[in-house]
């Protein structure tokens, strides 16, 4: 199968990992290909590594750009793309070197628009940490309509991770889908959830291609990044319900998982802003009168399942109860790490 792939790598203040990154994609066995690097504004010296990549290799298309955001980045990366498929890949990450030979041997067999394959969790200190996904009751099979309704549905209640750079997709499929730049996170899923409705055949291959790097290092938040996190978990569940109505994919029950991982996400927010050995009150005090002012953590949703120390955390959230909930997160964390050790 002679077709061209497009790789998009948005790349920002990527020094230290994106050599490792390009390697193992300009030693693919499968040489068809070009290599489409968006420099979003980067202050390091990542620039001048992509430029010399560029001169090594005649596939490689560089595009240097103000900072604005993966989601913007990613889009001209798609604009540019004269591939017939097209990948993405993270400029922290690296790929496995038959990725390309093996997911287009497949694409060529049985017919499909998308193709999902596996990874690997690696730590830089620790190596292959976790392999992703379970995939039960998709795993190398070609999924029909009725079957990518049900991936939506898991897709909604996380069971799965919405992350693009899993998937190796058609050119034609994506043409007019495109990545919220609205929002600071999930755009992954959002744009995933969109790219479903076009898609009429996908395929589960159940093996490790990719290699998807933790970073290891704790840092430390200001309150003014978790207030973005929490106002994107409010942006992002409103978006996820009305991408839903528009393209005929809602149902009750699809919303009440939307709104559930919202809860959980906005839950998670505090509980990282307040584990930090300082904490801003009047910050805190601002996010939780906003947080209750809104009408998702308020919701009347089934939370039975969530673990008994979530549902504390989430009660003490509504109950505005801070100096309660900065004490209790804080002793989460120490429990967290004990456990660890």
């Amino acid at each position: 199968m002679d077709v061209k792939v497009s790789i998009i790598i948005p790349v920002y203040n990527a020094e230290k990992t994106i050599e490792k990154c390009l390697e193992s994609i300009i030693n693919q066995k499968y040489e068809n290909l070009e290599i489409i690097l968006v420099n979003d504004g980067s202050t390091d010296n990542s620039k001048e590594i992509l430029e010399q990549y560029k001169e090594k290799d005649s596939r490689i298309i560089l595009i240097n750009k103000e900072n604005t955001g993966v989601s913007d980045t990613r889009n001209i990366g798609i604009e540019k793309a004269t591939g017939d498929y097209i990948m993405f890949v993270d400029a922290d990450d690296t790929v496995e070197k038959n990725i390309l030979k093996r997911n287009l041997s497949i694409i060529d067999e049985k017919k499909i628009d998308v193709l999902k394959y596996n990874y690997h969790i690696v730590n830089s200190k620790k190596g292959i940490i976790k392999n992703q996904e379970n995939y039960n009751k998709y795993a190398d099979k070609i999924l029909s309509e009725n079957d990518i309704e049900a991936f939506i549905d898991d897709l909604l209640e996380s069971k799965f991770n919405g992350y693009v750079w899993t998937l190796i997709i058609k050119k034609s499929i994506i043409q007019n889908v495109r990545f919220n730049t609205q929002i600071g996170m999930k755009e992954d899923l959002l744009f995933y959830i969109e790219l479903l409705n076009n898609v009429k055949s996908m395929y589960f291959l159940n093996e490790n291609l990719y290699n998807h790097y933790e970073n290891d290092a704790s840092v430390c938040r200001s309150s003014k990044y978790y207030y973005r996190n929490f106002e994107d978990y409010v942006k992002v569940n409103k978006l996820l319900i009305d991408t839903l109505k528009e393209q005929n994919q809602y149902t009750s029950s699809r919303e009440e998982n939307i709104t559930i991982s919202t809860i959980l996400g906005l839950e998670s927010v505090f509980y990282k802003l307040c584990r930090q050995h300082k904490v801003n009150i009047e910050e805190l005090d601002k996010m939780l009168d906003d947080i209750n002012a809104n009408k998702i953590i308020n919701s009347d949703v089934n939370l039975s399942e969530i673990k008994s120390q979530i549902k504390i955390s989430i009660f003490l959230i509504r109950k505005k109860k801070k100096y309660v909930l900065i004490v209790f997160n804080k002793l989460r964390y120490i429990l967290s790490i004990i456990k660890k050790k």
